[in-house]
């Protein structure tokens, strides 16, 4: 019977020291997805999808940018890229912008509470 109780101390030990000293594990790095040719609200779901936020960029005429209206034309961080969770990527989108019109409807789509606002996008044509 002693030899069993002498096993069992140790069992009962080892456990309690390893989580006691054990290190916080450091956030795994996201791969930046590519969002480039994707409607903005798709892009803006993948990225939250994979845990970044995004961010306007520019809001570029479609022929200016050669790209379909409503679809992002440039991203940065760029594709691939590894960065911290919710980080920020900017989403630069193709759309027509009427000569003279100095406002334009700006949309939200639900991301993580925790990212900051997605600003207001740069207007560019």
């Amino acid at each position: 019977m002693r030899r069993l109780v002498l096993l069992a101390i140790p069992l009962l030990i080892a456990p309690a020291c390893a989580n006691g000293h054990r290190r916080a594990a450091a956030a795994r790095p996201i791969r930046v997805p590519n969002v480039i040719g994707l409607s903005w609200p798709e892009a803006a779901g993948r990225l939250g999808v994979a845990g970044l936020c995004y961010r306007w960029g520019r809001l570029a005429d479609a022929p200016l940018s050669g790209t379909q209206v409503g679809r992002v034309f440039a991203q940065h961080p760029r594709p691939n890229g590894l960065v911290a969770r919710r980080t920020r990527v900017r989403i630069d989108v193709a759309q027509r912008i009427p000569q003279g019109v100095t406002t334009f409807p700006l949309y939200s789509i639900d991301q993580d509470p925790n990212c900051p606002d997605p600003g207001v996008p740069d207007f560019v044509g």
